[in-house]
């Protein structure tokens, strides 16, 4: 939550109030330096745990509200 401030202020947009609470999930995208790190948001009704490979999207205007965007987004986990 304390990230939403400093990415709305980056961005230029409110996040779109549907995905204000949604968990958070700091992922490490494959192949990138080891210190690199991406936070996503997991959606509601969704699962992933630690070591869990999962895909996500990045974040982007909000097709619904004007000048509001949807975070890095979480849609697909697997078991691998």
């Amino acid at each position: 939550m304390a990230l939403i401030p400093r990415t709305e202020q980056a961005t230029n947009g409110e996040i779109d109030p549907d995905y204000v609470r949604n968990v958070r999930a700091v992922i490490h995208p494959d192949g990138a330096p080891q210190q690199a790190y991406v936070v996503t948001l997991i959606p509601a009704g969704m699962n992933a745990y630690v070591g869990q490979q999962v895909q996500f999207i990045s974040g982007h205007a909000s097709p619904e509200l004007a000048c509001h965007y949807i975070p890095n987004l979480v849609i697909n986990t697997s078991n691998r």
